[in-house]
């Protein structure tokens, strides 16, 4: 098979040394896209080879991304950047501003008391209490039940602050009144453990009980602000709390205590998001999630025809998608560049269109 795609890759690159660069239409103009977020749009937590949701918008035709998401961010601390002048000269030009902030108002408190506790109890993750036969820990029933009081009050410690944050975060958005404003409400990152199943209907009872705490802190503050503000100023809520209820385990680093994204995340939001904001992924010609060998062919053989004086092949997102080097033209060099980008993926690297 690798011989093959050798062969395969090798014809198509004698080919592209015959093809010179065809126009096929002006550049369309980008897209300016701001991000202002905490630790999720900031890709905290994942390997060097994984690429974030924003880092995925990044990968798209004809944008022009600016990030200014930092890890462990607050309402408040968003509150406060929107002040900052890059910011505000950023914002003032933006086409689309996406904001994603409040899981740490939330969860902080929640997190530290967890910590706490699995440090003063000697469990590892954060279900192993849950799991556990207590007894093996000198633990019962009654420590338990204080544990998941605690949590409550953690959860519940910073909702109204983080409400009036994220209103004031929605008022100044008004500002930018010719923007789309997407506002990503939060995810539960508890919501659930693997295996919830194999608990005591009264272990599982225990551990939902907790988990919808931090669903109704979450929904009665910044979530429920979101919408409110959604709803009176004409802006868009992108729902990754529902995308991701029931599958912490699945898109968080749950079991090591932290409520960052996975890569299997961050992959879910970013194809929603791309998806949301009617975007094409750069390379992706045919449009199969893949970019690859067959988007390269897809290229020459548009450039082929529209060098021989025919229409091309390509048309609309699909010529988009092919114009990698946002010059204008989609040829012999896009191409080239699909391959060498698809090679990076194939080698389990993390390439750029740079």
């Amino acid at each position: 098979m690798k011989n093959k795609m050798q062969k395969y890759t090798a014809a198509m690159l004698g080919a592209m040394m015959m093809l010179s660069a065809v126009p096929v239409a002006a550049a369309q103009d980008s897209q300016n896209i701001v991000i202002l977020g905490d630790s999720f749009a900031a890709g905290t937590a994942l390997q060097k080879t994984d690429k974030s949701y924003v880092e995925m918008l990044e990968d798209c035709a004809n944008v022009n991304v600016q990030n200014f998401s930092k890890a462990g961010s607050t309402t408040q601390d968003v509150l406060s950047r929107m002040e900052q002048s890059d910011v505000t000269a950023a914002l003032k030009n933006a086409d689309v501003i996406v904001v994603n902030v409040g899981i740490h108002d939330i969860m902080d408190p929640f997190m530290a008391k967890a910590n706490e506790y699995m440090d003063k109890w000697g469990f590892e993750r954060f279900a192993d209490v849950f799991f556990a036969n207590l007894a093996d820990y000198n633990l019962n029933e009654m420590d338990l039940m204080i544990y998941n009081a605690e949590l409550v009050n953690a959860a519940e410690t910073n909702k109204e602050t983080a409400a009036a944050n994220m209103a004031a975060i929605a008022e100044e958005l008004r500002a930018y009144a010719d923007a789309r404003v997407i506002l990503q409400n939060v995810y539960n990152p508890i919501d659930t453990v693997e295996n919830l199943a194999d608990l005591s209907d009264k272990r599982q009872k225990a551990y939902n009980s907790i988990c919808d705490v931090v669903s109704k802190a979450l929904n009665e503050s910044v979530n429920a602000t979101m919408t409110e503000a959604a709803a009176a100023n004409g802006y868009e809520v992108f729902d990754v709390f529902s995308m991701f209820k029931g599958y912490a385990y699945k898109y968080v680093n749950l079991s090591d205590l932290d409520m960052s994204a996975t890569a299997e995340g961050h992959k879910l939001v970013g194809n929603a998001l791309t998806a949301k904001l009617g975007l094409v992924t750069r390379g992706d010609v045919n449009m199969d999630g893949e970019v690859d060998a067959t988007d390269a062919a897809a290229v020459l053989i548009h450039a082929a025809s529209t060098g021989s004086g025919g229409a091309g092949t390509l048309s609309g997102n699909k010529l988009a998608a092919a114009d990698v080097t946002e010059d204008g033209e989609a040829d012999s060099v896009d191409a080239a560049r699909i391959l060498v980008y698809s090679a990076a993926l194939g080698a389990n690297g993390k390439p750029s269109w740079e």
